[in-house]
């Protein structure tokens, strides 16, 4: 491969595996946990180790097309080499879509996470028709943001890596913290095994399947895999 055609390697490991973890740890650590607890009840644990070994094998495929395929826009890429150009454009465009939306999807769920601030403005960021609509303010919060957002990843791949990194350092700190916290405060191992023996709250392996589907827990992984 010519020097000009090669990949520029501008980020070294530690920021590539920084962004990695940034990916996963997003919004989804908090809403994925709430949804999935909805959806499943106690059966909500099991569905994260579901969701996390679905997700193992995903990755490590494209880990294992990565090396095989060392060449950028791999999700394109390698439904063209194996189907196609029609399948190597539909599979760009889908991913094109996925990331643009995850964007707007960010800057939303830190317009809801400001709802939980005590200030009026911030408790004033979604309607009162009790819908989950945002407000005309937190409107134009989310579109700040989504202008933020798209800044900070257009401006370059260095200034995104040495950002990136300071924040998933916090991200990952936080949620630690957090865990700690709730388990020193009141820890009851006995939750671990509530539905296994039936009754009331038994766990449903259809419930456990849908939470790991649509409450967030392969979404906040999904976007973390290497394009």
């Amino acid at each position: 491969m010519s020097n000009e055609h090669a990949i520029r390697r501008d980020l070294g490991p530690l920021a590539l595996m920084f962004a990695g973890l940034g990916s996963i740890i997003g919004s989804g650590w908090l809403f994925g946990a709430w949804h999935a607890a909805q959806l499943a009840g106690p059966g909500a644990i099991y569905a994260w180790f579901l969701g996390a070994v679905i997700i193992l094998f995903i990755a490590l495929t494209y880990a294992e097309l990565g090396a095989m395929f060392p060449e950028s826009g791999g999700m394109v890429r390698y439904g063209h080499y194996s189907h196609g150009s029609l399948a190597g454009f539909v599979g760009g465009r889908a991913n094109w879509i996925a990331i643009v939306s995850s964007i707007s999807v960010e800057a939303e769920a830190s317009v809801q996470y400001m709802t939980s601030w005590h200030w009026q403005w911030a408790q004033d960021l979604y309607s009162v028709s009790g819908h989950g609509e945002l407000s005309i303010t937190g409107l134009i919060l989310a579109a700040l943001l989504v202008v933020v957002y798209f800044l900070l990843n257009f401006c370059g791949v260095k200034l995104y890596a040495r950002s990136n990194s300071a924040i998933t350092i916090f991200k990952l700190v936080v949620p630690a913290l957090t865990a700690i916290a709730l388990m020193l405060s009141g820890f009851h191992g006995e939750n671990f095994t509530v539905g296994i023996t039936g009754g009331d709250h038994s766990i449903s392996i259809s419930a456990d399947l849908t939470a790991v589907a649509i409450s967030g827990i392969v979404f906040s992984s999904i976007v973390s895999i290497p394009r």
